[in-house]
């Protein structure tokens, strides 16, 4: 009996179907139900993920620049500092994980993101206070100085680090960031987070440019900013992550909000004189003459879109739609024709090809025949059975003994490893150990 099998299910699933998701992180491939493009119910630890946190610090910046492009000072620098604040969440992660390439990433967005303030700031106080002494040209001069500090600091990490391989983290972390559901076009990178975050230097090197007030620049670094962000999108639409909706709406808002900066920076440097804050409301001449007021809508009709996504997945959770640790999920193993996926021998993908694990009622099991490149063992809900099982390889043994408890959820597990490196994973219904060879840092 295949341990991974369900004898009720028979039909061919299709890879290419986008309400299954077939993850391959951690070497293990699994096959989860996805409703609506959601894989898992809202949650505030979805929020506080590397992803989530991420996501969340994006709405931030783009309800800053909403409240900025319509003059409305209290509200821009409110969201100016959550997005400052929020930015510590994302050193967090980069510094729990000890990834050292999202580290050097993050002094470039901070920075970026600190220079923005300091550029906003300015000009928010002289439309708010004319009878005051102005700032906004001493705040303009402060703010072109940190963004050429974030250029030089992210330009560096392209162009020598990076190439020459000074920076190594280790596999985990960077799994951490990309679990390689989505893939860059570009060969020049090795991973798709790589080509996710080259965006951020033609996006510092654009603002850069739009505050020295050179159109020449602004234009040169303008197309590759837009062009990187579509691609963003489309990978994105054609990828089948395991949050597909949450993934292109992020990429989709993302393109939106660049559009709309560019929009309000083609007014500012061709039709300087309508380039007044205006509120979206506003119904007069000078707003049909003003760029900076359709680039408020564009970024309003993004925070709609930010709302209705996450309106739906908060419906989808509180309906039951979507159910806590999805216990359709099952891992895939020993059926290549059902998936269509290369689980051959040595691909760094899960294969299990052993009869005799049964799973119930205190047995003692044994397989030789998990390849070496990984294993996982899945242990399902049973009725106070225990389970012990022992797998092989070339160069490890792990033993694994679930004690199931009787209502159906996990009991206590112990493992036993020896010759590589294990990390345990609990998935609701499911316990198991996944193993896979020590790499070198990368």
């Amino acid at each position: 009996m295949d341990p991974f099998s369900n004898e009720d299910e028979e039909e061919l699933i299709d890879p290419q179907d986008k309400t299954w998701v077939f993850h391959t992180k951690s070497e293990t491939v699994i096959r989860r139900k996805t409703v609506a493009g959601f894989s898992a119910p809202v949650s505030l630890r979805w929020f506080i993920s590397v992803v989530g946190t991420e996501y969340c610090h994006t709405y931030f910046w783009i309800a800053k620049d909403l409240a900025w492009m319509q003059g409305h000072r209290d509200f821009s620098i409110f969201f100016g500092l959550c997005a400052l604040g929020w930015s510590l969440m994302v050193l967090y992660h980069a510094l729990r994980t000890v990834n050292w390439h999202e580290i050097w990433n993050f002094i470039a967005l901070f920075l970026w993101l600190f220079a923005n303030f300091i550029w906003m700031r300015g000009e928010a106080h002289d439309h708010e206070y004319p009878e005051e002494a102005p700032i906004a040209i001493e705040s303009t001069d402060i703010s072109a100085l940190i963004l050429s500090v974030a250029f030089v600091w992210l330009f560096v990490y392209y162009v020598v680090l990076l190439p020459l391989n000074v920076i190594h983290s280790s596999k985990a972390s960077l799994l951490e960031y990309d679990d390689g559901q989505m893939r860059p076009r570009c060969v020049m990178f090795k991973n798709f987070r790589q080509y996710e975050n080259v965006h951020m230097l033609f996006w510092i090197s654009k603002d850069l440019a739009w505050n020295r007030n050179s159109l020449f620049w602004w234009l040169i670094c303008l197309f590759p900013t837009l062009f990187i962000s579509a691609d963003l999108l489309v990978i994105a639409l054609t990828s089948n992550s395991a949050d597909y909706t949450l993934d292109v709406v992020h990429f989709g808002v993302t393109l939106l909000w660049v559009i709309a900066n560019s929009v309000w920076g083609f007014g500012d440097f061709f039709i300087e004189k309508y380039n007044e804050p205006l509120g979206i409301w506003d119904n007069s001449e000078e707003t049909l003459m003003t760029a900076r007021w359709y680039a408020a809508w564009i970024l309003f009709f993004n925070v709609c879109i930010v709302f209705l996504m996450y309106g739906l997945w908060l419906t989808l959770t509180l309906t039951g739609r979507l159910v806590q640790n999805n216990d359709g999920a099952e891992l895939l193993a020993h059926k290549h024709s059902m998936t269509g996926l290369n689980l051959s021998a040595g691909n760094g993908l899960l294969t299990y090809e052993n009869d005799n694990i049964s799973g119930t009622n205190n047995t003692n099991n044994n397989s030789n025949k998990y390849y070496n490149s990984s294993v996982t063992q899945r242990n399902v809900p049973g009725n106070g059975n225990n389970t012990n099982n022992t797998a092989n390889g070339s160069n490890y043994t792990v033993n694994t003994s679930q004690n199931n408890s009787n209502n159906g959820s996990p009991g206590n597990s112990n493992v036993q490893i020896s010759g590589l490196h294990a990390t345990t994973s609990y998935n609701g219904f499911a316990m198991g150990v996944e193993l896979s060879e020590l790499e070198p840092v990368v």
